[in-house]
């Protein structure tokens, strides 16, 4: 089993989030004028659409590598559909064209990857979603940037804090504020 954590938080002056994973980010927002969107990055449901065709252009990539196929260039394109209120993904179609670098059947390569990929197969087995909230679950959360500490209770803090935070309290001002539900963000 593998587990992969993505964090997000709201970007300081709009009501954007910024998403991140290792050393990897992104904006996320609403289009301009939409619940104080403003368009600064992906919606959802292109979010959706980008993990689908992101993880399919992986899949053909690590397909043809085991088949020992060298390939050329890959287009793929998603079109998510949404209807309803809320909103729901109805669907989505790849359109995907790759070509191989010695003539073998690209058509091969894309019915495996289809076979093993695992953002559009996991949509179309149905993945369950749990919405928790970070205190239910005794989770710490970082009062500065609401960094949720995974560990037991407020483990890594003191080495958050100093790589993050140290300019704008050092560590040993603000842990006694943190530990006693004291400390207000600067």
């Amino acid at each position: 089993m593998v587990s992969m954590i993505v964090e997000l938080r709201n970007v300081e002056g709009t009501q954007a989030a910024m998403g991140w994973a290792g050393g990897h980010t992104m904006v996320v927002d609403r289009p301009e004028g939409k619940a104080g969107g403003m368009g600064l990055g992906f919606n959802g449901g292109q979010l959706l659409a980008l993990a689908i065709g992101g993880c399919f252009c992986n899949d053909l990539r690590y397909v043809a590598e085991d088949m020992g196929v060298g390939l050329g260039k890959i287009a793929v394109t998603v079109v998510i559909t949404l209807d309803g209120n809320p909103l729901l993904a109805t669907s989505a179609t790849m359109t995907v064209a790759c070509e191989t670098l010695d003539g073998f059947d690209p058509k091969r390569i894309i019915d495996k990857a289809a076979e093993v990929s695992a953002i559009s197969n996991s949509l179309r087995r149905g993945v369950p979603v749990a919405i928790e909230m970070a205190a239910d679950r005794g989770l710490k959360t970082c009062p500065e940037c609401q960094h949720v500490f995974q560990g037991n209770g407020w483990d890594g803090i003191d080495a958050h804090w100093k790589s993050k935070h140290e300019g704008i309290m050092p560590y040993a001002e603000a842990w006694p504020l943190i530990k006693t539900g004291r400390y207000s963000q600067m």
